[in-house]
This record gives structure tokens, C-alpha cells and sequence, in this order.
């Protein structure tokens, strides 16, 4: 029964995607040649690709990846893992994080038509390779989503596998696969802190995000704007901005250390009262302490330090550094709440 549930699940989740593109089809006002110039006539090819912005080239990437792994696995006759790939990617990534980064990428300010285009016709790229990946397991509520978008041929059940070649590979992007991928770091982060706290679903908190590195502060800002929508951050009271020029308010806030040289304050007075955070900073300050008990039993042991790669010795002091700097501030915090 629950296998039957997760998988109605999936389909209506299928179906609902269908709908969203359909809508943002009409909403458009495409004349008929511009709504059947959206229709997949083959894959994005690199340089395409490197042209389109990060969410788009981090969702037709992870696409790439899935398309080339549920191919694989299918010539292996691996038909389980095939339908986790698809499934997992449609779920997790294109529902939970494309469409949405799409609603704020249409609704931007000052947004082009050209820039609307783009949001169009990743949106149909992706869900329509999803779609031929899928056909083998939901063959008709696939074939009558394909039918109601814009499309070649007569039918989905003989349309082109999206991998039309075994000798070469489709276009990835890795540089887009990180960048995202620390806004979704970021954004799980706050999530996680939501729940934790309880925060109501509906309210927006303000949010003051820190970066150390030039490049990681340059890919969040392309999309500050999705950061703010997908976490409910408040965009009257959100700031992303270099490590070096943060200045810390002096009202009492929720820190989170996202990686080494990323971090997050959330007003404590919009998350919970004082005395949970100190609980919560104090077990994330003891889970600290037994990482850096471990690192020091490692580095006092004359096996090791005689015996490791230099290298190696080197590195495990660093990760004792780095940890003994995270707990610094997380002790900091704890003591600001006193």
C-alpha cells in the first residue's frame, strides 16, 4: 500500500508539473510559430549551454547526468535503479528547486522577453527529456502530458530516447552543479533552522548571509533573489555580502556555519526565544569538541604523525584548525546570549 501511495504520489506530482507548464505556455501569448519553436528537437548542446544562466545550466546539467545515468542502467537491464534516477531527479531537483527558481525568474523585475524565453524553454527542454525517461514506466499519463505540450512526431512512444548517441556525451556543467549546489546548502540551512524553531511555514525572517570567497558571493547573488524565495527570507530584511565588510548587529541572532568561509545569522527575536538557541548552539558546540577530541587522539598518535604521508598529517591539522575556529565562534554565540 505505501508503494502503491508513493507512486499516485509521483504521478500527480507529474501531472501538476504538466499543468505549471501549460499555464506559463498560455500566460506567454505565443503566437503558434513561437509556441512550436519550444518543441525538443534534440539535446542542449556545450556552448548553449555555457550560455545559459545558473539555474538553467545547473538544472539541464543535472538533467545531462540523470538521462546519461538511466541509460546506463537500462543497457545493464538494471530497471530499479533506472526508475530511481528519473524519479529522484523529477522530484527532488526539477520539481523542488527548478520550477521554483523558475516563478521568480519569470516574475523578475525588469525581466526580458528574452530572458522569459529561456525560463520557457528550459522548463519544456527538462520536463520533456523527464517525460522520455519516464515512458517506460508511466506510459500514459506521459504520452497525454507530452501531447498537451509542444512536440515533434506523432507519439511519445516512438520519440527519440534523449541520449541519441552512446559515443558521445551530453553537455555538463560542474561549476554550475557547485554554485547551486551552495544555494541549496544555504537554503536547506535555513530550513533546517525554521523547523527546528518552529517557525509558521507562511512567515518570512530576515537573513544576513556571509561569504569569504569572491566567486561563491558572485554565483549567489546571480540568484539572491530564488535564495530568498525558496527560504522565506524577508527581501526587505535580507543582505548577502562579503565576509570582510559584515558588521554584526548587536541584536541576538541564530548563527549557522554552512562551510568554511559561509554563514548565516537569522534574527533570534523572528526565529525562538534565547534559551533554545543556547540549548541548540551548546549540542552543536559538543558535537564540535568530539571532532576535534578525535582530530587531537590522531595527531598525539606517534603511529600516525611517523608513519602518514606528510600530506596527510598536514591536512588533519588543518580540519583541526578549521574546527577549533567553527567552535570559537559557536562558544562566542553562546556566550552573546548569556
Amino acid at each position: 500500500m505505501e508503494k502503491i501511495e508513493g507512486n499516485r504520489n509521483f504521478a500527480n506530482k507529474l501531472w501538476n508539473a504538466g499543468r505549471y507548464l501549460v499555464q506559463m505556455i498560455d500566460n506567454a501569448n505565443l503566437s503558434p510559430q513561437q509556441a512550436a519553436g519550444l518543441a525538443v528537437s534534440g539535446p542542449i548542446e556545450q556552448k548553449d549551454l555555457d550560455n545559459l544562466p545558473l539555474a538553467e545550466r545547473y538544472i539541464v546539467s543535472r538533467a545531462h547526468e540523470t538521462i546519461e545515468g538511466v541509460t546506463s542502467a537500462l543497457h545493464a537491464h538494471n530497471i530499479a535503479e533506472a526508475g530511481s534516477l528519473v524519479y529522484d531527479f523529477f522530484w527532488n531537483q526539477y520539481t523542488n528547486w527548478y520550477i521554483e527558481a523558475s516563478k521568480v525568474h519569470a516574475s523578475r523585475e525588469g525581466a526580458t522577453d528574452e530572458s522569459k524565453e529561456t525560463v520557457l524553454r528550459t522548463l519544456v527542454y527538462v520536463f520533456d527529456a523527464s517525460l522520455r525517461m519516464l515512458h517506460p514506466f508511466m506510459p500514459y499519463v506521459t504520452e497525454t502530458l507530452w501531447q498537451r505540450l509542444p512536440h515533434h512526431g506523432e507519439s511519445l512512444m516512438i520519440a527519440d530516447w534523449p541520449k541519441l548517441s552512446q559515443a558521445s556525451a551530453l553537455a555538463r556543467s560542474a561549476a554550475a552543479e557547485k554554485d547551486f549546489g551552495i544555494l541549496q546548502e544555504v537554503v536547506n540551512a535555513v530550513r533546517s533552522a525554521r523547523a527546528e524553531y518552529k517557525v509558521e511555514p507562511g512567515k518570512k525572517v530576515g537573513a544576513s548571509i556571509m561569504v569569504k570567497d569572491p566567486d561563491m558571493l558572485s554565483a549567489l547573488n546571480q540568484e539572491k533573489d530564488v535564495l530568498a524565495f525558496i527560504a522565506r527570507i524577508d527581501p526587505g530584511n535580507y543582505e548577502l555580502i562579503n565576509a570582510a565588510d559584515y558588521v554584526a548587529s548587536e541584536a541576538k541572532t541564530v548563527k549557522l556555519v554552512i562551510r568554511e568561509g559561509l554563514e548565516v545569522e537569522l534574527p533570534l527575536s523572528q526565529m525562538v526565544d534565547a534559551e533554545k538557541e543556547k540549548q541548540r548552539l551548546s549540542k552543536q558546540a559538543e558535537k564540535m569538541q568530539k571532532d576535534i577530541d578525535l582530530l587531537d587522539k590522531r595527531l598525539s598518535s606517534k603511529g600516525f604523525v611517523d608513519k602518514a604521508p606528510p600530506a596527510k598529517v598536514e591536512e588533519t591539522r588543518g580540519q583541526r584548525e578549521e574546527k577549533a575556529a567553527q567552535l570559537a565562534k559557536v562558544m562566542q554565540a553562546i556566550a552573546d546570549l548569556a
